[in-house]
Formats: structure tokens, sequence, C-alpha cells
């Protein structure tokens, strides 16, 4: 089980209150970069304990203190590595989702991975790339529909 606290979350409707924290997606990649390495290392150390996250997108991290501090939310799909399984109804074809994550197959260590690449991208033709619209930008959602198609709800 995981327990937070609560978080003072600046969300733009306040100016930046010292010490709140941010959201990543809401950052552009260079103000990125500073965390790469702390968070890369904190999935790392999750994966040596036995564990994967399996919702690693930028929407999930916060930061603050300019970027000296952060915090990964949403533990919901997180488990044992080689026995938690992503839920049914995986929106992969609408949803930026890692290779291989479909409806209740295992989670692994490379979905983690790959979805830090989303939040990191590398430099293409010696420019920043872009996480505008991408994957990370894209919330794993669950769709439930009837068995005549008929869609009734959409859950992230």
């Amino acid at each position: 089980m995981a327990v937070m606290d609560v978080l003072d979350i600046d969300d733009g409707i306040f100016s930046q209150r010292p010490g709140a924290y941010r959201q990543l997606e809401m950052m552009d990649v260079s103000a990125r970069r500073p965390l790469e390495e702390p968070v890369r290392s904190l999935i790392q150390q999750l994966h040596e304990h036995g564990y994967v996250h399996s919702d690693l997108r930028d929407i999930n991290f916060f930061t603050r203190d300019e970027q000296k501090d952060f915090m990964l939310l949403y533990f919901d799909w997180a488990g044992p590595i080689g026995s938690i399984r992503y839920p049914m109804h995986v929106n992969w074809q609408e949803v930026g989702c890692p290779e291989g994550a479909r409806d209740w197959e295992l989670i692994s260590k490379a979905h983690d991975l790959e979805m830090l690449s989303y939040m990191f991208p590398r430099k293409q033709d010696g420019r920043e790339a872009s996480t505008q619209g991408g994957p990370a930008a894209k919330r794993c959602r669950i769709s439930f529909t009837t068995c005549t198609g008929e869609e009734l709800m959409d859950a992230e």
C-alpha cells in the first residue's frame, strides 16, 4: 500500500507559490533535464527491489524547489515484477503506451523504461525533442463498452 501526503500543487490558477509542486507535464523538455538522472535512479531502485510502476507519465511526476525535489504519484498499477498485469480494456490504440502494454499482459521493467524515454526524449537535429502531443502527454486509459459496442465510460 502506498500512503501519500497532501501536496500543495501549483495548478496555474495562482502564481508560483514558494514550495508548491508543479506537474512535470507543464514543463518544457529542456527544463526537465535536471530531473532525468534522479528520476531514472529512482526507477532503477524500484526495479532492483523487484517492483514496476507501470504508469511513468509526466502527469504523474510533481516537482518543486527549482527541481531539487520531486514526487511520483499513482501507484494503482504498480506491483511485483512478473506478477502484475495490465487491467482489461487498456486504451492502447488511442493513447500512447509502451509496446506490449495490452489487456492482461505482464507489466515489465522495459515498459517503465520506455515511458521514461518519452518523458526525457533525446535531442533531434541538435534541438531538444518535444513532448507536445507525444505519448508522455497522453494518459493510458481504460474504456468500458457494452457487447453491442456502445461506450459506457472512459476512465483514466
